[in-house]
């Protein structure tokens, strides 16, 4: 556990008010950084659904499905 606050209770100190603001930075970008990645998702799981309706009103076409599981793949590789 590598957060401010394992740092302060581990010395068993009250935080003082700069601790805190440094805590509170903290807390914001790990929120940032999460919220961007929420948007990334939405964005993947839109042009999934996008592209399996598409294969599925023309589901001769078999490039779409290696299209679905391609993109998926990266997608899923580039959280690994």
């Amino acid at each position: 556990m590598n957060s401010f606050f394992s740092m302060y209770t581990m010395a068993q100190e009250e935080p003082n008010e700069n601790q805190f603001i440094e805590m509170a930075k903290h807390f914001k970008e790990v929120v940032e950084k999460k919220d961007k990645q929420v948007v990334e998702l939405k964005k993947a799981i839109m042009l999934i659904y996008g592209l399996i309706r598409a294969f599925d009103e023309n589901f001769e076409d078999a490039n779409f499905l290696e299209l679905i599981r391609s993109y998926c793949s990266t997608f899923v590789e580039s959280f690994i």
